[in-house]
């Protein structure tokens, strides 16, 4: 009896299990086709059920009666009744809802979405991966560009006759063969296998292990799969397609952006998932994002994000994310980007770009040691192994539309050496022209000062198909109102390219601004840099230099370079003379031979940085930015005429504020040991013409690094400070529509003194002991086109060398910049 009892009750549970089954299926947009991730689907009605994962498809558990519910933002619901469904899997399409897309949502008391979305902010330092004390993951990367052939119209001319379903359209030939390209194939195709170690506080670095690129053979195409958007959704402002948006999960972030608690999902007993839109609040001052966030009740973390910016510039991109829990730990195991480029066209239609991501291996807190990470941020080290990696880590087998991918950009790309070309691109992007086995300098062409008037001339370097291992340049150029030719020459021998140790050396017939500051790491700005105030500088020094020297980085954030110098200064200002001691002087025209020993240290520890089979760049800057050099001159060695010691140091450092924008700080000091002439000594950063006439001084340019209200050579100094404080606002308090100009606070201060303002005969200045104050502000793009902007600045001087006159104090500028 006991035996039959037991048998029932084995057949009685056997059939109740046999009432469930598995099923699995894609929730696809009925309009385009594209999956449908984070899609709401519940069991009869209940709060059981699951949602689609990242690429849409989802699994269940379910009876073999009853319904299923599918809703999602947006889309209107859709409901299946699971007996009449044939097998086990359901392909899925979800219409939009367009009348629930423009509702508009007030709320007569408190917006209850407000609470959980303060409970995420409160939470987010405790999920954000970022704060753990360690990490590794691989991840695969899948990075396709095509077009949406659907969207082509008829049109009045057609000559092709294509059969769709059961009738005929007629379709202009050249999209008839763009059709039957498209239909084949894509227009690009890459995969990306990466390994990313993360140790806490500073070692972080993702390696690119294995790299595919359809007609390209360089693999730094990969960097659009690690820097497309941000790696998680928890800091102050999340990165897309090289754009910064405020986080919507940031303190004080229910005043900028509208929260709606749109649906609650429960996926278990104990967690719940609100669902949550956002959008911008009426007259924002920041970059704003849109879309829903999913969180769930366990730590009050993300769970799913949708996101894309509010605005459109140029390029139309949705972003998605999707964590998973390990253990008490949230953590990104899919990451998704849809672009449209509305900037481009072919036959009409926008091409489209998808990205998926998958991370696996996932280890948290593992046990990481610093010296198992490289320094650098980015690593690119494929082998010829990559396509057994990228076997094993490919997510989905690849369809016969990749293969045709691959086989045909491929021989496009060897037929058309479009690796070359890719090459050639970047030489033009860096304001440089390829010419064979030279790139010449645009920046060489033409340039324009009060001295020299217009300047017209030529130069270049060799490049890398002449050799990876050195580099010759040189230049020549003419000054029409001066009527001196200047030219140069120098090389450098590349020792090692991994810690980019480099023998440099070179000669030149150039000016310089006498009494100029030149770290020897800061390159030279040109006038599209911000650089204006080289139109008006007055006094200048003809300068004949030899130099040889060494560069070497002992690791990417120190970069240090070391040189022996000599120059022979003929300072172009015929009154000046120098009287080092009594009864000794120089009469002009004043010729002055420096020998010098100079090292300079570059230290920048927040800086990111990539290392590519030719080197170690920078990838991104960041602050703060140190430089420290140090100047020893030589009396007797290299016909050198002065013995002399000169330190010099700067600092650049910005902080960003949600509430007000970016903080810019800058300090520069200085200090000359010994009695040199004018052009060692330190003349600050004057810009502003000397002229008692205000009409001749106004609408002079803002060159956003240098004393505005200053007269060029007021003052002279053999030591100094001087500091800087930018308060830029951005267009966070004057933004109205589509006008949203900048707009910044600027102070400036300096101070100095010089030890023997007698032994410099024949020039006017004066000391700048008593301090000299400088306030102002500045707007930008207040006329703004898509390459340029043009604003205003207004500064005044005032303190101890306040001048007599009002308008003699005052500065008004115009503010020109080049890009956003």
């Amino acid at each position: 009896m006991k035996n039959f009892l037991f048998c029932v009750l084995v057949l009685i549970c056997f059939n109740a299990y046999s009432q469930n089954r598995n099923i699995e299926g894609v929730v696809n947009d009925a309009k385009t086709g594209k999956p449908l991730p984070f899609v709401n689907i519940t069991v009869n009605n209940t709060k059981t059920g699951t949602s689609s994962d990242i690429d849409g498809k989802f699994r269940l558990k379910v009876p073999q009666k009853g319904s299923l519910l599918f809703s999602f933002i947006g889309y209107k619901s859709k409901t299946v009744l699971l007996d009449t469904l044939k097998g086990n899997f359901i392909q899925l399409s979800l219409n939009e809802d367009i009348s629930r897309l423009n509702e508009v949502d007030v709320f007569p008391g408190e917006n209850p979405a407000h609470r959980i979305i303060q409970n995420a902010v409160d939470h987010r330092q405790l999920n954000d991966p970022l704060n753990l004390n360690s990490f590794a993951y691989k991840s695969y990367s899948k990075f396709i560009v095509s077009l949406n052939i659907d969207s082509l119209n008829p049109k009045a001319d057609n000559v092709e006759v294509v059969k769709k379903d059961t009738s005929y359209t007629q379709i202009d030939s050249s999209d008839f063969e763009l059709i039957s390209f498209m239909e084949k194939q894509d227009l690009f195709l890459m995969e990306n296998v990466t390994e990313r170690k993360f140790l806490a506080p500073s070692r972080d670095n993702e390696t690119v292990i294995a790299n595919k690129t359809s007609g390209f053979k360089n693999p730094t195409f990969a960097l659009i799969a690690t820097e497309l958007q941000s790696f998680s959704f928890y800091e102050d402002y999340i990165r897309i397609t090289g754009n910064e948006y405020l986080n919507p999960i940031t303190p004080g972030s229910t005043k900028r952006y509208f929260f709606l608690l749109e649906d609650t999902l429960y996926n278990s007993a104990s967690d719940t998932i609100f669902i949550i839109s956002f959008r911008p609040r009426p007259d924002y001052g920041f970059k704003p994002l849109k879309g829903l966030l999913y969180i769930n009740t366990s730590s009050w973390a993300i769970q799913n994000v949708l996101a894309e910016p509010f605005e459109n510039e140029g390029v139309e991109v949705k972003i998605e994310q999707l964590y998973q829990r390990f253990d008490e730990t949230w953590f990104p195991v899919q990451l998704n980007a849809d672009l449209i480029f509305q900037s481009i066209s072919i036959n009409g239609i926008k091409p489209f770009a998808t990205l998926r991501t998958y991370l696996s291996d996932i280890n948290i807190n593992t046990s990481l040691k610093r010296r198992d990470i490289e320094r650098v941020d980015i690593s690119i080290n494929t082998n010829d192994s990559a396509l057994k990696v990228i076997d094993q880590y490919r997510v989905n087998p690849l369809s016969d539309k990749d293969l045709e991918t691959y086989r045909v950009i491929d021989s496009l790309g060897e037929a058309e050496n479009l690796d070359r070309r890719l090459g050639n691109l970047g030489t033009l992007l860096q304001g440089e022209i390829p010419l064979w086995w030279v790139d010449l300098e645009l920046s060489k062409l033409f340039n324009y000062n009060t001295y020299e008037g217009y300047r017209l001339g030529l130069g270049g370097h060799t490049n890398n198909r002449l050799s990876r291992l050195f580099s010759i340049g040189g230049y020549f150029a003419y000054g029409f109102k001066d009527e001196t030719w200047k030219y140069g020459t120098n090389a450098e021998l590349i020792l090692s390219s991994k810690v980019n140790l480099k023998l440099k050396g070179g000669y030149s017939f150039e000016i310089l601004e006498s009494g100029g500051l030149n770290f020897i790491q800061k390159p030279s700005r040109s006038l599209l840099e911000n650089n204006y105030r080289r139109l008006y500088i007055e006094n200048w020094d003809e300068t004949e230099q030899l130099w040889t020297g060494i560069e070497y980085h002992p690791i990417p954030q120190v970069q240090t370079e070391w040189r022996l110098q000599n120059e022979t200064r003929n300072i172009v200002d015929e009154e000046y003379s120098f009287q080092q001691t009594e009864g000794d002087i120089i009469f002009s025209p004043a010729s002055f031979s420096y020998t010098e020993f100079v090292g300079s240290i570059r230290y920048a520890p927040k800086e990111e940085y990539i290392r590519i089979p030719d080197g170690i760049f920078t990838f991104k800057r960041a602050f703060p930015v140190f430089y420290l050099q140090y100047t020893q001159g030589f009396e007797g060695l290299w016909s050198g005429e002065y013995s002399y010691q000169k330190i010099d140091f700067s600092i650049e450092y910005q902080l960003r504020s949600i509430s007000l924008g970016k903080t810019i700080l800058t300090l520069w000091a200085g200090k000359v040991f010994n009695d040199v002439p004018y052009s060692k000594l330190y003349v600050h950063q004057a810009n502003m013409i000397n002229s008692n006439s205000f009409s001749d001084r106004l609408l002079s340019i803002v060159d956003g690094n240098s004393f505005e209200t200053m007269r060029f050579n007021e003052f002279l100094s053999d030591q100094y400070i001087r500091f800087t404080w930018r308060q830029d606002f951005g267009s966070r308090l004057f933004r109205k529509g589509s006008f949203k100009p900048g707009f910044s606070l600027v102070n400036r201060f300096a101070i100095g003194d010089i030890a023997n303002p007698l032994s410099h005969r024949g020039i006017e200045f004066s000391s700048i002991i008593d301090g000299y104050f400088e306030s102002g502000f500045e707007f930008r793009n207040l006329l703004r086109s898509n390459f340029s902007g043009f604003g205003l600045g207004v500064f005044y001087r005032y303190g101890a060398y306040t001048l007599p006159e009002f308008a003699d104090n005052l500065a008004i500028k115009l503010n020109f910049s080049f890009g956003t």
